[in-house]
């Protein structure tokens, strides 16, 4: 298995063979921007009070509801963890639209690079960074990482992948793909920057409860 795939792990396979539908096209997006910010922060509410109740792994995927239910329909979406010692991002949840990958779980504790990645140029510039093609995913890449990982981008991509920071502490990023080109706009972006926002404390007691566990275990 290749540690690119997608930047999130998600089956080249099963990304290059899904084909849009009716049900895969962007949903209209209601006229009224007071409607549409309504929508937005009543989907980041549901996503801060299921931070507060649930698991990291269980978080992620309503995350991933939430993101498959906006009018955007993204479909993948993917936490990733700092792996200090490798100086990498490993793979922590991977959810997809279903029907695009049989089995997420075995994508579980894949590993990213720093260097050269779009996850990594996320993760240390601190700033979300989208594309909306697969040039423009091959733009952001370094030569070596793009050599084998457009091997598996589809004709049709967009991706978008926010740092995940607490209390100044870098954590990992958020990730979000679909299967069509220009799945990310302004207004996407700064939906997502609020549920990235919402979840980093999350992310954060999780790390510190799992050193503790490390810790305990020595």
């Amino acid at each position: 298995m290749k540690a690119f795939e997608w930047e999130t792990g998600a089956d080249p396979a099963a990304a290059a063979g899904h084909h849009l539908g009716p049900a895969d096209q962007p949903v209209d997006s209601p006229t009224d921007p007071i409607v549409r910010e309504r929508d937005q922060l009543a989907m980041v509410l549901r996503v801060s009070q299921a931070a507060a109740a649930l698991d990291l792994n269980e978080l992620i995927g309503q995350v991933a509801k939430c993101f498959q239910t906006s009018r955007w329909r993204w479909d993948y979406t993917s936490l990733f963890l700092y792996e200090p010692v490798e100086k990498a991002l490993r793979q922590h949840s991977l959810f997809a639209t279903p029907g695009l990958i049989p089995d997420v779980t075995k994508y579980n504790g894949t590993l990213i690079p720093i260097e050269g990645s779009q996850s990594g140029q996320a993760f240390a510039s601190g700033e979300p960074c989208v594309v909306n093609s697969r040039a423009e995913y091959e733009a952001v890449i370094s030569r070596p990482w793009a050599a084998d990982a457009m091997k598996y981008i589809p004709a049709n991509y967009s991706c978008c992948i926010l740092p995940l920071t607490c209390r100044g502490r870098r954590l990992g990023t958020l990730v979000s793909a679909c299967a069509r080109d220009r799945g990310f706009d302004a207004e996407a972006v700064q939906f997502l920057r609020q549920i990235a926002h919402a979840i980093g404390p999350a992310v954060d007691n999780a790390l510190a409860y799992r050193q503790i566990d490390e810790l305990r275990d020595r």
